[in-house]
């Protein structure tokens, strides 16, 4: 009996936290959404960072699907959402660097936790800032924001919520 009520709070402590409720339908455009959800969050980070950034040494984002991702906005209607990636440099004190860059992104409304995940290939010694929280996927309209710092890179993802497609007649 007393392994099974082990195992049992080994695993209800393990269960992530539910993912936050969906927004409201966004009506903002994909630019406004990478604007407004992603590019503060890196630029904080690269604020932090520094070093040159790819793919043009600055912040300026990349986009991996650059005419969109089709998605699925909270009310049910087909959405557009954008994947944005930046490259930087590694950096010598992961955790100081982590702890700083999660206490801005704290003033910016995203608090998340600092994970520790030295197993990501070409990062070295790494700690993860994630929302949703690491490992555990996406929202379901898509978004999540990730930054992976390393002593020998850093890596940022970013997937805006769903917004209305511009291309779509609904969209007008």
């Amino acid at each position: 009996m007393l392994p099974a009520i082990v195992l049992l709070l080994f695993l209800t402590g393990c269960t992530p936290n539910p993912p936050a409720p969906l927004p409201k339908v966004n009506t903002m455009t994909p630019d406004e959404a990478v604007a407004q959800q992603i590019v503060p969050l890196a630029e904080a980070a690269g604020k932090e960072i520094g070093g040159k950034w790819e793919p043009d040494g600055t912040l300026t984002p990349f986009a991996v699907g650059q005419t969109g991702d089709d998605c699925t906005m909270p009310n049910g209607e087909p959405g557009i959402s954008y994947t944005i990636v930046w490259r930087g440099p590694g950096v010598a004190d992961v955790d100081a660097v982590a702890a700083k860059i999660q206490a801005a992104w704290k003033k910016l409304g995203t608090d998340v936790p600092v994970v520790t995940d030295n197993s990501m290939f070409g990062v070295g010694e790494g700690r993860v800032l994630s929302d949703p929280p690491y490992l555990t996927g996406v929202y379901k309209d898509e978004y999540i924001v990730q930054l992976t710092i390393g002593t020998k890179s850093t890596f940022m993802i970013g997937t805006t919520h769903c917004v209305p497609d511009p291309t779509e007649p609904s969209a007008e």
